[in-house]
């Protein structure tokens, strides 16, 4: 190789080497596979979270139906004990099992009672509660 003059260019690129250096391959192909990777991980996450949902209402209302059985229940074994149905479902909480939680809907509302007229009525007392959902009304009434 001979020897460089004094002001013939470097053959690396113009003299001053102020020639950008091109970015190597691989930090590119690095960032796509992240950007690809996370937008495919936010997909599975958004169908998963919207098939959940759709079984969240009827879950709630199975629940409604065995909470309003096991007060319906409550309220029954209560009138054997004392001869009279209770004033409001906070009289059968400790017949409950569980934590007493059984007044409260799955959507946060308390159940609504009401207590037949008579107490010597055979009738059961009417315990309910409304889905915020779509209205359905999910009582013990027969």
């Amino acid at each position: 190789m001979l020897p460089r003059l004094p002001g013939e260019p470097d053959e690396s690129g113009p003299p001053g080497g102020d020639r950008p250096q091109p970015r190597p391959a691989s930090d590119r192909t690095l960032l796509w596979a992240l950007i690809i990777g996370f937008t495919f991980v936010l997909l599975l996450l958004g169908f998963s979270d919207w098939d959940a949902y759709r079984y969240m209402e009827p879950a709630r209302q199975g629940r409604a139906k065995a909470d309003v059985q096991a007060l319906d229940k409550a309220c029954k074994t209560y009138h054997a004990q004392y001869d009279r149905y209770p004033a409001d479902l906070g009289e059968v909480v400790p017949l409950l099992e569980g934590s007493g939680q059984g007044v409260i809907d799955p959507w946060g509302n308390p159940y609504q009672y009401r207590p037949p007229a008579d107490d010597r009525s055979p009738d059961p007392p009417l315990i309910y509660t409304v889905s915020p959902k779509d209205g359905t009304r999910i009582s013990n009434e027969r």
